[in-house]
């Protein structure tokens, strides 16, 4: 895509989201895994879990209108 047809979807989402605002994150996937964390005194390996939430872009919002649009309208929540 080049950078007039990004400005003008740029553009377009703007006047789609009136008054919505510019940016946003929500949480998206919560991943689990499981690491190991050293020792126990008898030896055994210490097991930890640990919980990284990625985040997404807002559906609601401008940028996520625009990330949605240039996915070629795919997700039912652009719309």
């Amino acid at each position: 895509m080049n950078a007039k047809l990004a400005k003008r979807m740029r553009q377009h989402a703007r006047r789609l989201m009136g008054g919505a605002p510019a940016r946003g994150l929500v949480a998206g996937v919560q991943h689990t895994k499981n690491v190991r964390a050293g020792t126990n005194q008898n030896g055994t390996p210490r097991i930890q879990t640990i919980t990284v939430t990625s985040l997404v872009n807002d559906p609601k919002t401008v940028r996520g209108m625009y990330r949605n649009m240039k996915k070629g309208w795919a997700n039912k929540e652009a719309r």
